[in-house]
């Protein structure tokens, strides 16, 4: 009788192809070293043991628990304790930030006007009324243009509950700027008769239409020398004289026609 008894076993093959029941295989493979043994009436294989097995089992330690599902560990809802933001990457800046210091918060979805620097944009509104101007939802700076009395202002804050909490936007000029005109303020409209001119006729239409001088008129003497009978030419008929007559009879009745003396 064979005192030395030997299983089935390969180097090459990692298990078996068939055994019978009760019959032993051991693959000597390397990264396998399992033992199997057939199972079944030789319809089943499975493993039993091997270096494999053994070698895992001896890297359990001491008092060491079987551990949960894979699944139950994956679970983040499973998970205990924090992890530090640092550790996690792809959350970009914003993450790293801390509210109410590096970036804003929100309060009611806005942000409070504490974390909001001193830079406006400006609205400008245009009213016609007074109480237009007071009804308007406004912020340190916007602009309220009035058409009733032609002034603008600005808003000094939100309040917005009188005309003390808007003030005038002047323009400075050199001059005090024109009021009214002839008593008329608003949109002027003057008439001759308003600045003391006379109402346009029809004779002085045409004067204006055709001057008398006719475009080659020269520019006349001055009035004295014109006065000077010195000055003046040709001849002037005794008829045009009105107190000629009167004058040349009443020489003729004083005085006596004297022949003279030779």
């Amino acid at each position: 009788m064979p005192n030395v008894l030997k299983i089935k076993r390969s180097n090459v093959t990692a298990i078996p192809a068939a055994l019978a029941e009760g019959e032993m295989a051991y693959s000597e493979k390397a990264g396998v070293k399992l033992l199997y043994i057939g199972t079944n009436a030789g319809a089943g294989i499975e493993k039993i043991g091997g270096k494999a097995i053994v070698d895992k089992v001896d890297a359990i330690a001491p008092g060491a628990t079987a551990n949960a599902a894979d699944v139950a560990l994956l679970s983040r809802a499973n998970h205990t304790g924090t992890q530090p933001v640092a550790t996690i990457t792809g959350l970009g800046d914003a993450a790293l930030l801390n509210a109410g210091v590096d970036l804003a918060t929100l309060v009611a979805g806005k942000i409070p006007s504490s974390q909001i620097p001193n830079i406006a944009i400006t609205s400008v509104n245009v009213v016609a009324t007074q109480a237009a101007q007071l009804a308007l939802t406004v912020q340190a700076g916007d602009v309220a243009i009035r058409t009733d009395v032609n002034k603008s202002f600005f808003a000094l804050n939100s309040t917005n509950a009188a005309m003390t909490d808007w003030r005038e936007i002047i323009s400075p000029t050199n001059a005090p700027p024109v009021s009214s005109v002839n008593a008329q303020v608003g949109t002027v409209v003057l008439g001759a008769a308003d600045v003391g001119a006379e109402s346009a006729n029809a004779n002085i239409q045409t004067h204006i239409a055709s001057p008398h001088a006719p475009s080659s008129a020269t520019v006349n003497a001055s009035d004295a020398f014109l006065r000077a009978r010195s000055n003046h030419t040709g001849t002037q008929p005794s008829s045009t004289i009105g107190d000629f007559s009167a004058s040349v009879d009443a020489v003729l009745a004083s005085s006596a026609l004297d022949g003279g003396t030779f």
